[in-house]
């Protein structure tokens, strides 16, 4: 009876355990991004490593920097991207580089104004490309997305 009882509170335990941890979207070999909070204000997105676009103004840009160093290297990373629209609501980017191909979220759950289909929205995408270079400034764009909304993707610095 005892042993019964063990083994019961193990298999609980083991369960227990299990249903706890976190998958992340690009197959768990990089850490969760730090938790989103409402308000979530460019400072704390600064402060959790967060490149910040606010109104063309970035913050971070080396994060970007390495992740891009990163994926040319074939090394899995991942790099979060918060921008804020005129009303000063967040909308997030995440990008997670398993070392083959990256896996692009959007999110605009916190845009007070997004519409009625704002939400998180995932695909998965061949790789990120230098569209064009004008004035010591790239432009990176996705490329080779299984899902449209990821073409909308943009960066520059």
């Amino acid at each position: 009876m005892q042993m019964k009882t063990i083994s019961l509170l193990l298999t609980v335990v083991c369960l227990l355990a299990a249903c706890g941890q976190k998958e992340q979207a690009g197959g768990g070999s990089t850490p969760a991004f730090p938790e989103l909070t409402d308000p979530y204000r460019a400072e704390k997105a600064i402060e959790n490593g967060d490149v910040v676009n606010v109104h063309s103004r970035i913050a971070n840009w080396e994060r970007w920097e390495q992740f891009m160093k990163n994926v040319a290297q074939q090394t899995p990373d991942q790099v979060r991207i918060t921008s804020y629209t005129i009303e000063g609501d967040p909308t997030f980017e995440e990008l997670v580089y398993d070392g083959k191909k990256v896996v692009f979220t959007y999110d605009d759950s916190m845009d007070k104004y997004g519409g009625k289909d704002k939400g998180r929205q995932t695909t998965t995408c061949e790789g990120i490309a230098i569209a064009s270079k004008s004035k010591g400034k790239n432009e990176y764009i996705l490329k080779g997305c299984d899902k449209e909304f990821g073409q909308y993707f943009e960066l520059s610095n």
